[in-house]
């Protein structure tokens, strides 16, 4: 479910806030048969997201809605509220470097006044590794927890694992099919690796293991697609389960 969650809105504040930091590109142009995802459908609640050409503008969902900013072609900031409530929750700023790959993520959380920064470190063996930094506004100093990402060849998260004081804390693996995600067209979107597991190829399973390799949970997908091969529907088992749920996709 909770790779689901890519889901949320914007308010009109927040619209504007977009539309005044984009510049460049208006990203009209989709390469991978037109298609963007308009709807999603899962367990009676609905995804709504909204487009400036095949820029993200917002995500609406569950109460919830995250709105985007670009400078250029590079997503360079995210706001967080509630629906129908003008006031931003949460605030996260994403920087790059000139290769404009994703090298600092720093969240900003307006109810308490904290923040978290996550570094990134591109390595050439086709690894990312993070350090954890929290704090408050002006500072994050605070060094916590660090890990690493392991890209297959298409560029996805297949393995995450995260560290404690040097010893494992958990490992998710990820296994993917050829097709296309319904995020596959979207400007900048696959450059943010905090949203791991499914951004240009569709997840097929997802396991998570604790520390002592003992698997806590996982779910594995299955697929509908239409013509373009983008799906069309969903249907997720949990692992250890026969619980199913069935999310459906709608495009423009």
């Amino acid at each position: 479910m909770r790779k689901l969650i890519y889901a949320f809105s914007a308010l009109a504040l927040l619209f504007a806030s977009c539309s005044s930091e984009s510049d460049g590109d208006s990203g009209s142009s989709v390469p991978n048969g037109g298609s963007l995802v308009k709807r999603a459908v899962a367990n009676g609640n609905t995804f709504e997201y909204s487009y400036s050409g095949n820029k993200i503008v917002s995500i609406k969902a569950l109460n919830q809605l995250r709105a985007f900013a670009y400078t250029g072609n590079l997503i360079t900031k995210m706001y967080i509220s509630q629906n129908n409530n003008p006031q931003i929750d949460y605030e996260v700023k994403y920087v790059y470097d000139t290769y404009q790959r994703l090298i600092e993520e720093t969240s900003f959380n307006h109810l308490d006044l904290t923040a978290t920064k996550k570094i990134f470190t591109h390595n050439s063996d086709r690894t990312i590794s993070y350090q954890n930094y929290s704090g408050d506004f002006t500072n994050q100093n605070i060094v916590g927890r660090n890990g690493v990402y392991h890209m297959n060849a298409n560029g996805e998260v297949f393995k995450k694992e995260e560290f404690y004081q040097g010893n494992l804390s958990f490992r998710q693996e990820y296994t993917y099919d050829s097709k296309n995600n319904i995020f596959i067209n979207i400007i900048g979107f696959g450059k943010l690796l905090t949203f791991e597991g499914g951004m240009f190829n569709n997840i097929l399973t997802s396991h998570y293991y604790d520390s002592t390799n003992t698997l806590v949970s996982g779910f594995s997908n299955q697929y509908v697609y239409n013509s373009d091969d983008f799906p069309i529907s969903m249907t997720t088992t949990a692992t250890n389960s026969s619980s199913t749920y069935t999310t459906q996709y709608f495009y423009e």
